[in-house]
């Protein structure tokens, strides 16, 4: 299920980045300046691109592994899980930019970045999130 996501990520971050958001809505602005200043460094390298394809194969992602995969669902594991996309989000939204402002190609910035986050992200959710309790006989 993780590949299936990845490629679906990927997909709709190629298509976002290349017809939707090039040269468009600067997130990253409208959310600086909504927040204090004291927590503006959290959003200002945020791509919007990024963080919609995440959002998408993200969903994806949750389906999958919760009916097909680990066979395990519930309230709790989806706060759970989408607390880990949100921080998963931040992490590889901050590191894409920084890597796309050393003058990469996006895609490539996206597979340097998202390669790590691929394997934290199946040990996260093999080990915290979608980890049956086992039962005492």
């Amino acid at each position: 299920s993780s590949v299936s996501s990845l490629l679906v990520d990927y997909i709709a971050f190629i298509l976002l980045n290349t017809f939707v958001f090039k040269g468009g809505f600067d997130l990253a602005a409208v959310l600086t300046n909504a927040l204090p200043d004291s927590m503006a460094f959290l959003v200002e390298n945020l791509s919007l691109a990024y963080l919609v394809a995440r959002a998408i194969s993200s969903i994806f992602n949750y389906i999958l592994n919760s009916k097909v995969v680990f066979h395990a669902s519930g309230k709790s594991m989806v706060v759970k899980y989408f607390a880990l996309v949100v921080v998963v989000a931040i992490i590889g939204s901050f590191f894409t930019e920084l890597l796309i402002g050393l003058g990469l190609p996006s895609l490539l910035c996206k597979i340097i970045v998202d390669v790590p986050l691929f394997f934290s992200n199946y040990f996260i959710q093999r080990e915290f999130i979608f980890k049956k309790k086992i039962e005492n006989a």
